[in-house]
C-alpha cells in the first residue's frame, strides 16, 4: 500500500504542509528535510519526520533515541477527530549517527521510504544528501 492510498484526510495533509511551511521559514533551526510517512504498523495518526539544522544544539542522544512528540488537533493544526501528529525531530549530526548505528527509532521512516509509504514534503541541498543517506544506509 502506498502512502497515497493511506487514509489521510486531505485536510490533515494540508494542515501538515502548512506546519512544514512555517518550519521552512525558521532561521535559527533551518529545515533541511521533511518526510510525511506511514509506518509499517498502520495507525490513524500522521507521522512527520524533520531534520533541522542546529536542533538540540546538534546533540546526539546517548540513548540512541530520536526526539519525538505527539499532539492532537489545535487551532493552528486542525486534524481529523481522533488523529494525532507524531513529529520526529533530529539534527543532521544526529541523523548521521542514527543511520551509522542503525537506531531503532529511525527504522519506521527508513522502511516507509523503502516501500513507497513516504512523501518528501520539503528538501534543500543538505536535505538531499541526508535523504540519500537515509535511503542507502551507512
Amino acid at each position: 500500500m502506498s502512502l497515497t492510498e493511506h487514509e489521510f484526510a486531505a485536510a490533515d495533509e494540508v494542515a501538515v504542509r502548512k506546519l512544514v511551511t512555517q518550519h521552512e521559514k525558521r532561521e535559527d533551526e533551518p529545515l533541511h528535510l521533511a518526510i510525511l510517512f506511514a509506518p509499517k504498523q498502520r495507525t490513524k495518526d500522521i507521522n512527520l519526520f524533520e531534520v533541522l539544522g542546529g536542533f538540540a544544539g546538534g546533540h546526539v542522544d546517548p540513548k540512541k533515541e530520536l526526539f519525538q512528540v505527539s499532539f492532537g488537533s489545535t487551532r493552528a493544526l486542525p486534524l481529523a477527530v481522533g488523529r494525532d501528529l507524531i513529529l520526529t525531530l533530529t539534527s543532521p549530526a544526529e541523523l548521521r549517527a542514527a543511520v551509522q548505528g542503525d537506531w531503532k527509532s529511525l527504522r519506521g521512516v527508513r522502511d516507509a521510504l523503502a516501500h513507497g509509504r513516504a512523501k518528501i514534503v520539503s528538501v534543500d541541498k543538505l536535505g538531499k544528501t541526508l535523504l540519500s543517506l537515509l535511503k542507502g544506509g551507512r
